[in-house]
């Protein structure tokens, strides 16, 4: 049996004594590999996530690749900045899904199937 601290119990109270923030989380808990603790997460730390795209929301978690360019030299993509707070959340659900959802794990296998390093596959897998 997992005990949770007493304010898992507040917060919980909190995300469902509030009608829209229940109804984000219900949604977010439907995806598979995210649980309260993701939910919670990003109903707190990334208000918008529902104001943005794709693309913008990945750069402000921290989980696009950005260029290192400078002139004419071409740097090497890497990810980097962003809310830690998000991404470390982000980053065990994917872990997560690879292992639970059928879906998630094809895609996983193929990209490191197409030699891309496995913490490029977890990224594209998110």
């Amino acid at each position: 049996m997992v005990v949770s601290p007493p304010f898992d119990k507040d917060l919980q109270e909190s995300i469902k004594g509030d009608p829209e923030y229940a109804a984000k989380d219900k949604l977010l808990q439907s995806v598979c590999g995210v649980g309260f603790v993701v939910s919670a997460t990003l109903i707190a730390d990334l208000p918008e996530l529902e104001t943005l795209n794709a693309k913008k929301i990945s750069t402000l978690v921290g989980v696009a690749p950005l260029n290192r360019d400078s002139g004419g030299i071409i740097g090497k993509r890497c990810v980097w900045g962003g809310r830690a707070t998000v991404r470390a959340p982000l980053y065990m659900a994917t872990l997560s899904a690879i292992k639970r959802d059928p879906a998630i794990k094809i895609f996983y296998e193929r990209l490191r199937k197409a030699a891309k390093a496995a913490k490029v596959a977890l990224l594209r897998s998110l």
